[in-house]
């Protein structure tokens, strides 16, 4: 499988949480110009390294992640190690007996999570458990976070060997060791979430550990998604010891099992959670007032089990499976005022519901969705919780709806970036209620917020000339890496990019409507 850095920098670079207007293609496209540019001597003048833009998106539950933008300069570096020794990547992975997460990619978005949809990995790891009744689930507490960056070296070239040769910075693994470490700050522990390449080099260090692994459970059947074990075996006394071998092996790397998420459970194991079963069997009826109870008991079991099931993505995978259903127009307003009620729950939906009301636009109620979209900026602007912040803007810039320049000047202030792009595009838009100060914003842009946290802010809103610091002029034009990007005309957001929306039902496929709509609860759950 041959991987190019062009790949990993148009399609493997920003993570898929973001909003549309946010993409790397361009840069992706323009690298082998940008490459040749790059000499060493410009690369000697240049920050060794730079810190990553924060991302920050709520995980089910009360809990959040945060998420990575690297600064392409580091980025870029890292990707082309990658690249440049992929085969012996792959050789490594090729090691592992248990992994199904192997990189694939395609198209439409590199993928680490394979080909493999989930009902396939659960069906699968069911069929190949053969006469065991037991099962161990775990997974390894706070994987990407807690990744010691030398254990790269480690996992290549062995423990001692890697420390005997730790000085020699032509040695492959020293330099995806360093190369990562560049682009956070120079900082040892963690690796970012969300850089494909992150995710890369995680399954290297996965598959070297299923590898140790092995040699000592021998035959027992195992299976690794990312950070997820399962094993299977006849006896629960096998359980424990499997789970002290893996304390041991994960200890040795500086990794530690997660205590919360172990357990083992005799079968029937593996079934589907009560919640799933019962919103895939909804079939919601075609018209009036059936549609209209069916629409009110929908989602009157929806919020039951989201309560019930309060770390599961209950509400996630509900208006997915609506997003493809043609509801009656005069159920929409019923159906409007039930999907901004799940919004106000759970955010975490706000690019469904983008999808959705883009999909419906001669429907919405744009006061209604207004005051939505600002009671979500109330409630999170203080927070600083991007994912929200970002997405009720953006779904505010999609149906062309003004905002109240008082919500906007707090986001402006909140120190955001990802938050702070979106805004100035609705003051581009002239979708402001009121005047707003940028000043602030124009004091902090400066040539050394081009490689700290805010590089993303500085370099596009200088390029879209959103803002106008003092001695802007030649801001980009003195540096020397972003003037090479300046030069090639790349961009890192394109305010005309949209979500994908759903292609419309035909009449034939009206007809089987009926048929339960299948969702991937693996895409909802990864």
């Amino acid at each position: 499988m041959k991987l190019t850095t062009e790949q990993l920098l148009a399609k493997g670079y920003f993570c898929k949480e973001l909003p549309p207007p946010f993409t790397t293609e361009l840069f992706g496209k323009k690298y082998k110009k940008i490459e040749k540019k790059i000499t060493q001597s410009v690369l000697g003048k240049l920050p060794h390294y730079s810190e990553c833009v924060c991302y920050s998106i709520p995980k089910n539950g009360f809990s959040r992640r945060r998420l990575s933008i690297p600064n392409p300069l580091h980025y870029e570096l890292l990707c082309q190690s990658i690249v440049d020794n992929w085969t012996k990547i792959e050789r490594i992975y090729k090691s592992s007996p248990y992994s199904t997460s192997r990189p694939t990619f395609n198209d439409a978005r590199l993928s680490n999570h394979g080909t493999q949809r989930f009902e396939d990995f659960k069906r699968n790891r069911l069929m190949m458990s053969g006469e065991n009744i037991f099962e161990l689930k775990t997974d390894i507490s706070r994987y990407y976070a807690t990744i010691y960056t030398h254990i790269i070296p480690w996992v290549i070239y062995r423990r001692a060997a890697a420390k005997a040769n730790r000085f020699k910075k032509e040695l492959w693994g020293n330099v995806l060791d360093a190369n990562i470490r560049n682009l956070q700050s120079a900082q040892t522990i963690g690796i970012p979430i969300g850089p494909e390449a992150s995710a890369i080099i995680a399954e290297l260090i996965g598959c070297r550990i299923d590898k140790i692994l092995q040699s000592k459970l021998g035959r027992i059947k195992g299976f690794r998604y990312i950070d997820d074990y399962y094993f299977y075996f006849p006896q629960e006394s096998t359980g424990e010891k499997i789970i002290k071998f893996l304390q041991v092996v994960l200890g040795e790397y500086q990794l530690e099992l997660n205590d919360q998420k172990t357990r083992i459970t005799k079968f029937p194991f593996g079934l589907e959670s009560e919640w799933v079963l019962a919103l895939r069997s909804f079939v919601f009826r075609e018209t009036g007032k059936e549609q209209e109870n069916d629409i009110r008991d929908y989602f009157s079991m929806v919020f039951r089990y989201a309560i019930q099931f309060p770390n599961d993505p209950v509400l996630k995978y509900a208006i997915r499976k609506i997003e493809a259903i043609e509801f009656d127009a005069e159920n929409w307003k019923y159906l409007e005022t039930w999907i901004l009620k799940a919004t106000l729950h759970n955010p975490l939906i706000l690019e469904d519901v983008t999808r959705i009301f883009l999909s419906n636009l001669k429907k919405i109620s744009k006061l209604k969705v207004k005051g939505t979209v600002q009671a979500i900026l109330r409630a999170h602007t203080s927070k600083k919780n991007s994912y929200e912040i970002a997405w009720a803007l953006w779904l505010a810039k999609s149906l062309a709806i003004k905002i109240d320049a008082k919500l906007i000047q707090n986001v402006f202030s909140s120190g955001d970036v990802i938050s702070i792009l979106v805004a100035l595009d609705l003051k581009n838009s002239h979708l402001i209620q009121g005047n707003v100060n940028v000043n602030k914003l124009n004091s902090e842009l400066t040539e050394d917020s081009l490689f700290d946290d805010r590089w993303l802010l500085t370099y596009e809103a200088l390029v879209k000339k959103w803002l106008n610091p003092h001695g802007s002029s030649n801001l980009l034009s003195k540096n020397l890496y972003f003037r090479i990007l300046l030069q090639e005309k790349v961009s890192f957001y394109d305010p005309a990019k949209q979500v994908v929306l759903y292609k419309k039902l035909s009449k034939k496929e009206k007809e089987l409507k009926k048929e339960p709509l299948k969702i991937n609860v693996f895409d909802i759950l990864y």
